[in-house]
């Protein structure tokens, strides 16, 4: 995270969804793009959503078939993370 301007609660949203996903991959991801870009409400929302806003990310994993599957439950937790996230913007 570059972004100065960042709080405790992006901050820790952050630290809880590189735990889950990996920090490689939130690193580079694209709510952290808009964070460090100054676009942290943005950023917030793009913990849990594709940029069409309708489209839940980091909610899926892939079955034996190579099929993606959306869990409710993943989906949930990228909504307290976004929540958070933007607390107190």
């Amino acid at each position: 995270i570059t972004n100065p301007n960042v709080n405790q609660n992006t901050f820790d949203a952050l630290t809880s969804h590189g735990h889950n996903v990996g920090v490689p991959s939130t690193c580079t991801s694209r709510a952290v793009g808009l964070i460090n870009a100054g676009r942290i409400a943005e950023g917030c929302k793009a913990l849990a959503w594709a940029p069409d806003g309708k489209t839940p990310v980091w909610a899926f994993v892939t079955d034996a078939q190579g099929r993606k599957q959306f869990v409710q439950g993943l989906h949930n937790r990228r909504l307290a993370e976004s929540r958070l996230c933007a607390e107190g913007l």
